[in-house]
């Protein structure tokens, strides 16, 4: 084979490495909605989207002691729309009850089986749950939080401020 031959092949490795590495960095970098929410102590629940949701915009939302939310959609230019709200005294009570009865260090023990659904475009769950000052960090996609009535309820309260907070 031409040393000329090699030299392309070479080049073209190259170029596609450097290429490749460059549009996975621009698009998987701070792409899930994370940013705006920090933790905090207490008593909270703190959830963010990823997966399918980084080329509309993902969002993130805060359930604080009492009921109090922030509501946050990240757009994918990098602009946010901030949304703070209140969840009615029977819907924080249904809350807080599955919180309180939702056996958390067994959950995050648990293991996901399942096919995430980021892995096909779909949304997956990232929480921070603030109970008693002990933070457990979730994910929908490690740890098997689908039956369980706390999650199944936060995710239908996501739902909620997403057709609430539209425009």
């Amino acid at each position: 084979m031409p040393k000329h031959l090699y030299l392309i092949f070479i080049a073209t490795f190259i170029f596609g490495l450097v290429s490749g590495s460059v549009l996975f960095l621009y698009n998987n970098t701070g792409g899930d909605g994370d940013g705006g929410i920090t933790g905090s102590s207490g008593m909270s629940i703190t959830a963010h989207t990823y997966g399918g949701c980084e080329y509309m915009g993902c969002s993130s939302y805060r359930i604080e002691e009492g009921g109090a939310y922030t509501y946050i959609v990240h757009n994918p230019s990098g602009e946010e729309r901030r949304y703070e709200d209140s969840l009615t005294n029977t819907e924080w009570r249904s809350v807080f009850a599955k919180l309180s009865s939702a056996d958390l260090p067994q959950v995050q023990s648990s293991e996901f089986t399942g096919t995430c659904p980021s892995y096909v475009d779909g949304i997956s769950y990232r929480y921070e749950v603030v109970y008693k000052n002990v933070s457990y960090e979730l994910d929908s996609c490690e740890q098997a939080t689908e039956d369980v009535p706390l999650f199944e309820t936060l995710r239908r309260y996501f739902e909620i401020f997403n057709l609430t907070h539209s425009a």
